[in-house]
């Protein structure tokens, strides 16, 4: 089918087929937080949700798009569906893709895409990417549309799975736990996303008080400031679909003025024992705009004196590869005992190595399992004191 290549045809095309329309998006979840992400995009008013391993699929409009983006703090990326198709040649792939209308999709972008393969034919990542590459390239410059020449980089995913394509345009840009705060960070630090998937699974809202007594970079700790005074993740930072063609200003800016304030007067401690966590931490809840009580200290040695109220204590010590297997074990244990004698009213999340889980001899409400760092992690969470 021959299109106009003017520009107001084809953004008479974009309103159309892309601004008007509903499109199914797919929200990567860190496996074994897909339950969690579910809940949360229903309660932001996202429909059609449905549960997949490494993540939830959902229907809705760009402006559907924009809001799991913008208030998402579980979700890794948002990824737009585009089409998807069989394949057992690379001429296929070409072909395909080159009847495609990626006008109505990109501007005049770096093209990156990213390809993945289980069991199909065609498993030579590289010659798949180059075909889609030279595929939407020969197919934007029909429509005057330059490839690579700007700074601006949109991703495009493939995956293949049984000799079925499915082709993927990336919405979000830098991953969602980049939420542009986070300056400086510790050496393994955990993902803002895990840490706010935990907070929720936590029932954060509960708890008059929050610590996080080896914050580290201050990952829980800022998370929490954040979930509490409904600080949108999103807020200080970009997404790629601003450089859509069908991107609009007003219609992002109407999903933003959703925004309620939903602040708890809930008291949030984060410490550590190393100084220089410390400083790491003061420097980005400067930043995050995150009131924190903040001191140095160490948690298996000094007991702490928090006052009345329900507390949730948030734990992820140091374990793996830089700790030997028997230090990592006495850790724990004492852990245990600190929360047996000197805490037994907190509730608490703690991640475990997972291969050492039956040392931590506490009874606990939930586990989630994950991985961190390529360590398997078991999330230790009771709602004890509630």
């Amino acid at each position: 089918m021959n299109y106009s290549t003017s520009q107001k045809a084809i953004q008479r095309r974009i309103f159309q087929h892309v601004i008007q329309n509903p499109h199914t998006f797919f929200a990567v979840v860190q496996p074994g937080f897909e339950e969690t992400a579910h809940k949360e995009l229903l309660l932001l008013g996202l429909q059609g949700c449905a549960v997949t391993k490494g993540g939830v699929t959902f229907r809705g409009t760009l402006e559907h798009c924009y809001t799991a983006n913008y208030y998402s703090r579980v979700a890794t990326r948002i990824l737009m569906r585009l089409c998807h198709f069989r394949a057992y040649h690379f001429n296929e792939i070409y072909r395909t893709l080159n009847k495609f209308p990626w006008e109505l999709y990109i501007h005049e972008q770096t093209i990156d895409v990213e390809v993945s393969v289980h069991k199909s034919k065609l498993h030579h990542t590289e010659r798949i990417a180059q075909e889609v590459t030279k595929a939407i390239a020969k197919r934007l410059s029909l429509f005057g549309i330059q490839c690579n020449a700007a700074d601006t980089v949109q991703k495009i995913f493939i995956r293949f799975d049984h000799d079925e394509c499915m082709v993927s345009l990336d919405s979000s840009g830098q991953p969602l736990y980049k939420r542009g705060y986070k300056e400086h960070i510790s050496e393994a630090p955990l993902r803002e996303t895990v840490a706010a998937a935990l907070l929720y699974e936590s029932n954060i809202g509960d708890y008059a008080t929050i610590i996080d007594p080896m914050c580290g970079s201050g990952t829980f700790p800022i998370e929490a400031w954040c979930i509490l005074h409904a600080i949108p993740p999103g807020a200080n930072r970009t997404f790629a679909f601003m450089h859509w063609p069908s991107f609009r200003k007003q219609a992002f800016s109407n999903v933003i003025r959703t925004i309620t304030d939903h602040k708890k007067d809930i008291t949030i401690i984060a410490g550590d024992s190393n100084t220089d966590m410390v400083a790491i931490t003061q420097h980005n809840s400067m930043i995050a705009c995150a009131s924190l009580c903040i001191y140095t200290g160490d948690f298996l040695k000094e007991k702490k004196d928090i006052g009345s109220g329900k507390v949730l204590c948030t734990v992820n010590p140091p374990y793996g590869k830089r700790i030997h297997i028997d230090d990592t074990v006495k850790l724990y244990k004492r852990l245990a005992y600190i929360f047996k004698e000197w805490y037994p009213t907190w509730g608490f999340c703690v991640l475990i190595p997972s291969n050492i889980r039956k040392i931590w001899d506490i009874p606990v409400d939930k586990e989630i399992h994950f991985s961190h760092g390529g360590i398997p992690i078991t999330a230790l969470i009771s709602h004890r004191g509630r």
